[in-house]
């Protein structure tokens, strides 16, 4: 069952002050399969949270649509649930609180929102900081209950923008490895939008690379990867080294292209792409 479907987006911002028009997304489609974990990556300035936001519902598209479980999306709604790569936490409520407080909007009984609110911190690794606020724990823990707090309130997808992004090297690796461990113990729909062609590969059942701005979809790449999966293994498998050297191709014939075409359009930051 298709849990996301995006069909032919785009969008348009216009500049207030000089009143250009500037295309960021050009016609992007492809879907997510209920289950699926799909990673959206492409050059820098290309729309990737462009597109995330449109699914999220905080962007409206110029054309095109978003369906989620057969509905379009035209606005937030509890059936998308987004990790951001900033913590958005509630700085005066427990880790507890913060986790249970979709489901306390939901209507959902004290008690039984709090024994899911363990549940969800026993699998993302924060049993024993139910009563910590957020200004207590680390940059990883913090996200980790980024996650339990999304995945607690059980969305149609689970929404990522670049949430490991600010992490120091090691602890994303950590990171990457809980959130493999986590989606193979679930299975939730997930949409991860990153710069990072490794991890894309790493966590993903494929995917999406995305072309320079105004973006369309170059490749949709499919992981052959077994699961469970761990950074161990992963650098030494053939076939994840030929994944990632696929994308890197995608990429450098994409910033090529653009180079010998001139096309640079305003806001362009000139620094070719993010996903190395």
């Amino acid at each position: 069952m298709t849990a996301l479907v995006i069909e032919n987006l785009e969008k348009v911002y216009t500049d207030t002050y000089t009143g250009d028009e500037v295309v960021a997304i050009g016609d992007v489609s492809f879907g997510v399969e209920q289950g699926e974990f799909v990673s959206v990556l492409g050059p820098s300035g290309c729309g990737k949270t462009t597109v995330l936001n449109t699914v999220a519902g905080f962007v409206r598209p110029t054309s095109g649509t978003v369906s989620v479980d057969g509905r379009e999306v035209g606005a937030p709604g509890p059936d998308r649930g987004v990790v951001f790569q900033g913590h958005a936490l509630f700085p005066w409520k427990t880790v507890l609180g913060n986790v249970v407080f979709g489901l306390r909007m939901k209507g959902v009984k004290r008690r039984e929102r709090e024994e899911r609110g363990r549940e969800y911190l026993e699998l993302v690794g924060l049993a024993g900081f139910e009563n910590r606020y957020p200004h207590e724990l680390s940059g990883g823990m913090r996200q980790r209950l980024g996650v339990a707090r999304v995945l607690a309130n059980e969305p149609a997808v689970m929404l990522m923008d670049e949430p490991f992004a600010s992490i120091d090297a090691q602890t994303r690796r950590r990171l990457q490895e809980d959130l493999t461990r986590i989606f193979e113990e679930r299975r939730p729909t997930v949409f991860f939008v990153t710069h990072d062609i490794d991890e894309a590969v790493f966590l993903s059942d494929r995917v999406v690379v995305l072309s320079q701005r105004p973006s369309t979809v170059q490749e949709i790449v499919t992981v052959d990867l077994p699961r469970p999966r761990s950074w161990r293994t992963a650098v030494d498998d053939p076939g994840f080294r030929e994944t990632v050297a696929r994308i890197n191709g995608l990429l450098a014939v994409d910033a090529d292209r653009g180079q010998e075409s001139g096309d640079r359009g305003p806001g362009d930051d000139g620094g070719g792409t993010d996903a190395g």
